[in-house]
């Protein structure tokens, strides 16, 4: 639940586990930046047009075309 401050900033008071649904577009790229690794790749979700990055901080083992289900908090 998000509650906004006087200040207008939000306060997080519970964690709140996402689950979304797609299809990977591309396959997982490598990037370093600032001497971090990470790794991305884009998703087409289910009626929504643009693509959307998702980044990781492991590589994850994706094939492009693959259907998954991405949770997060």
């Amino acid at each position: 639940m998000n509650n906004k401050t006087k200040n207008g900033q939000f306060a997080v008071h519970e964690t709140q586990r996402l689950i979304i649904k797609g299809t990977l577009t591309s396959r997982i790229e490598k990037r370093e930046k600032n001497q971090e690794t990470y790794y991305y790749g884009f998703f087409k979700l289910e009626n929504q047009e643009p693509e959307i990055p998702v980044i990781f901080k492991t590589k994850p083992t994706i094939l492009a075309g693959s259907q998954v289900e991405l949770t997060g908090t």
